[in-house]
Formats: structure tokens, sequence, C-alpha cells
């Protein structure tokens, strides 16, 4: 695969003000207004149109469970400028979902990326990840699909068999179902765990990373050492180690929350191009990092090459990780 990289990390020049000021352009949400991803959309839209003379409006669609805000982006054309913002990893699931011969960057440009988290589990009261007696747990999410890596594979990892209530509609709906005492626990992104258990009986019990987050380092993390992997897995054979440490390193990889925003590779190179600079200088900007703060919503851009290279990383681990996904779907 060969990634377009023309002036990937320049900065905006005259020549692309001059080819987008005054479009209409698309940042379409493929998630229900109020959420993380709205508010990302809702403040990026501004700043962008500010800097470079386009009318962006943010439209929300839902529908598909997101699919069809993403067919809808890869529709686009030069007439056309609708953008998405997405999860990386849950665009990569769907394509591989689609088909096994094309992959993220093989059908749609990273504009740029806005902020990366990983997940983390919500726990019930009274439950202990540490407990090596805890075998079985059931889960909420909003579909099987999106609950292979987070959910099934992190078990694995744990040795715990997870099942999944699907259905729920959303992280305020996941962790409202483990307060309920519907289910056993959740996983959402790290940040809004810790927002949404705030006060209640539900907590943080698990990060999907290989080291403490520093927003909340006492918080057990999955993968590597001194991980929960390695403390549940102690006085097994060497053999099941390797084959938990190995699902933990997947999990760390291809779960989280990386909130990237696409365009279709159907709009030509240069449009692209332009587009990607814009984004670049927005997302480096003083006012989107104020707007974001006055919403307490954190600002982790990447931009350009690196962004792209984060993708295709994820790519990566996603295509080693088919084969055992797989057999999670028959």
């Amino acid at each position: 695969m060969i990634l377009m990289l023309i002036g990937a990390n320049a900065a905006m020049s005259d020549t692309c003000r001059s080819e987008l000021e005054g479009r209409a352009a698309t940042l379409l949400v493929a998630h229900k207004p109020g959420g993380g991803y709205d508010n990302y959309a809702r403040a990026i839209a501004p700043v962008l149109s500010d800097l470079t003379g386009l009318r962006v409006r943010v439209v929300n669609n839902s529908a598909g469970g997101g699919m069809v805000a993403r067919e809808l982006m890869l529709a686009a054309s030069d007439d056309s400028l609708t953008m998405l913002i997405e999860s990386a990893v849950a665009l990569s699931d769907e394509l591989a979902q689609v088909s096994n011969q094309q992959n993220l960057l093989e059908l749609m440009d990273v504009l740029g990326i806005v902020h990366r988290s990983p997940h983390a589990w919500v726990l019930g009261e009274g439950l202990d990840i540490y407990d090596t007696s805890l075998t079985n747990l059931v889960a909420a999410r909003g579909t099987l699909d999106d609950s292979h890596i987070s959910v099934t594979l992190a078990g694995m990892a744990l040795g715990i068999e997870t099942e999944v209530v699907g259905g729920y509609g959303g992280s305020s709906e996941f962790v409202s179902a483990v307060l309920r005492e519907e289910v056993d626990f959740t996983t959402v992104s790290f940040q809004t765990a810790l927002r949404r258990t705030k006060g209640n009986e539900a907590h943080v019990a698990l990060v999907l990373s290989d080291r403490p987050n520093s927003d909340a380092p006492d918080v057990p993390y999955l993968a590597g050492p001194g991980g929960v992997v390695l403390t549940r897995a102690a006085g097994l054979s060497d053999e099941e180690i390797e084959r938990r440490t190995q699902f933990a390193e997947m999990v760390v990889t291809l779960s989280g929350s990386i909130r990237g925003i696409y365009i279709s590779n159907a709009v030509s190179l240069e449009t692209r191009d332009c587009l990607r600079q814009a984004m670049t200088e927005s997302l480096l900007s003083d006012a989107l990092s104020r707007s974001l703060a006055d919403l307490g919503r954190p600002l982790d851009p990447l931009t350009g090459d690196a962004a792209i290279a984060l993708l295709t990383q994820l790519i990566e681990a996603r295509g080693k990780a088919t084969p055992l996904l797989a057999q999670f779907s028959r």
C-alpha cells in the first residue's frame, strides 16, 4: 500500500486557502448529539471555518450504528466535501467485516487525530478484578460486534468468560446498566469511565493499557509487568501465561478510542492535501484548545505523517488479529 504524504506536515499554503475559501463542507458525526464526538465536532467546525473560510456544518447521523455516516463520507467528491469524525478502531473493525481485502487507508484519508484514550472496564459494586474466582461476567455494549476486543478478547487475557448484552445506546446507558445491576460491567473510554463513575457505586476497575495512566495512576492496568493479566495468571503454565500475554497485547493495540477525522479517497489528492493542511492548523490552534478546555474535553492531536503512521500500526495489528477475531463472529 502506498500512502500519499504530499504536504502532510506543511502549514496551510496560500494556494489552499484560496482553494477552500467560501466552499461548503460537512463534518459528519456518527453518534447522537451531546456526546464526546459531537462535542469535538462542534468545537472543531467554527475553528476550521475561521481559519480557512470554509462554511462547515456539523450533521449527526447515528443510523446503522454509524455505518450510514461512513457510507455518506465515502460517497463524497470534490463537489461535496464531506468529512467524518469517528473512532479509528470502530472504522477498522467495520471495514474488516465488510471486506478482508480493504483497510481504512485504502478507502479514506485521515486528516488528523483529535484525541486518543484507552478503554477501561467499569465494574459493579463489590466486584474485584484481582479476584481469581471471578471467572464469568456479563457486559453491556451497543452491539455484539463492537465488543470482540474490549470485552471478549480482554476477558480471555484475564481468564474470564464474558457474555455480552447488546442494544444499549452509548456510554451513559452502558454505565447505567451496571448501576442498575442488569450487567456486571461495561467498557468505555478511560476518560468517560472516570467521569461517569464519580459519586456512584460503579468503579473504574481496569484500564486496557500496558502501563499506569497519569490521570488515575492507582487504577490497575491490563498488560505488561505489574499488569492484572500477569497477576491473575500467577501459578499457571508458561504456555498459558504466554497465550494470555499475547491476547493482552492485542487488546492494548486494538481497543481504545482514536478519534480521527476522515475524508473519502474519491476526493482529489489536491483537495485532500489542502484539507489536511487546514485540519493540522485547526487541531494545533489555541482557539480549539480553549474551546475544548471549556467543554472539559482533552485535546491530544496527531497530524500529518504521525496520524497516518498511527493508523497504519492499527491496521497491521488488526490484520494479525483477524483470524482470532473471526472466531467470535461465528
